[in-house]
């Protein structure tokens, strides 16, 4: 059975003899039940704060909970961030590499029609050049044939030189 301060306070006996003095006894009651009433008022207020830090209890314990999941969230983004910056790098070292090839391939292409076409124009020059003596020589022969065989006038229009390996088969 559950007592409240207010049943102590109008709790009446029944009198006999030779009992004890009522006066006392209800004096008695009163402060047993002022300490009774302040008891239950405190324990009313401690069961309050208990309640109250329960609560916060449980907030923060949520609050943790999130911050929880917060930073294991925010580990595996840094980590695909990373990782993704590292693949994204590792692709773009690879686009260069390739493209560092082509240039080198195109350049050595180009130093190759350049090594060419300086062969072949060292070849025209020689073919030139020799054209160029047929046609001397061919003048010069009809300037002999026309002349009246004097070779005192003639004029000398190549320098004397080695003849090349083609000349001489010639």
């Amino acid at each position: 059975m559950k007592i409240t301060a207010l049943d102590i306070t109008h709790r009446r006996f029944a009198r006999k003899m030779r009992g004890y003095d009522p006066e006392e006894v209800h004096a008695f009651l009163g402060d047993v039940a002022e300490a009774f009433e302040a008891l239950t008022t405190e324990l009313q207020g401690l069961q309050d704060e208990v309640s109250r830090k329960d609560e916060e209890m449980a907030e923060l314990r949520s609050r943790e909970r999130v911050l929880q999941d917060t930073l294991i969230t925010a580990q595996k983004t840094c980590e695909e961030l990373r990782d993704n910056a590292r693949k994204e790098a590792d692709l773009l070292v690879a686009e260069a590499e390739l493209q560092a090839d082509r240039i080198v391939q195109g350049a050595h292409a180009r130093f190759q029609r350049i090594v060419d076409d300086i062969g072949e124009l060292k070849r025209q020059r020689i073919q030139l050049a020799a054209q160029l003596r047929s046609v001397l020589r061919a003048h010069d022969k009809l300037v002999e044939a026309f002349g009246d065989g004097e070779r005192e006038d003639r004029v000398e229009f190549l320098p004397a030189r080695k003849k090349t390996a083609d000349e001489a088969a010639e």
